[in-house]
């Protein structure tokens, strides 16, 4: 598998499972499960990463620095920044994908 092709799979899960790791992490905040909400911070800070998405790392990584810290409350005020940082990506995703496909669509058998 090529490396573009790797970027594109990676776009794929991160699309497929934000919604979820998202959720998880705004219920763990409510239930002030801080170790929950630290570690769906750390998923999203890392894959954001990966996939250059800097600023929507970033909010990741200080919701996960307040939560260490023992600030809840604090990690909560990252929410918003973190959806608009999210829906930015979200919404670029399809014209990456389309350059880094030259706009066909990647089908992977998982046979590479």
């Amino acid at each position: 598998m090529d490396q573009k092709s790797l970027v594109v799979r990676v776009m794929d899960t991160f699309e497929n499972t934000i919604p979820l790791v998202m959720k998880e992490l705004e219920e763990s905040l409510s239930a002030g499960d801080t170790r929950q909400a630290m570690l769906h911070a750390h998923s999203i800070k890392g894959t954001a990463a990966n996939l250059s998405a800097m600023e929507l790392s970033q909010i990741a990584a200080e919701i996960e620095k307040a939560l260490r810290n023992g600030d809840e409350a604090h990690s909560k005020t990252f929410l918003a920044p973190l959806k608009k940082s999210l829906s930015t990506c979200l919404t670029a995703f399809p014209e990456i994908r389309k350059e880094l496909t030259g706009g066909f669509v990647v089908l992977d058998g998982g046979n590479e």
